[in-house]
């Protein structure tokens, strides 16, 4: 599976930015690292559903 990942490291240590999966137009925000993890669980989650075996 392969993720694209904008981050952006904030003043303060917090990372803000965006995951997508390639060629899909759907971003999911995220503002801090457990909501950076929680946004890869939600993409792979998704895409193992949808039976992507890209990993293997």
């Amino acid at each position: 599976m392969e993720l694209l990942v904008d981050v952006t490291a904030e003043a303060d240590g917090r990372l803000t930015g965006t995951v997508r999966a390639p060629g899909s137009a759907d971003a999911v925000a995220f503002s801090g690292r457990l909501e950076f993890l929680a946004s890869v669980e939600r993409l792979s989650s998704t895409a193992n559903l949808q039976g992507d075996d890209d990993d293997e």
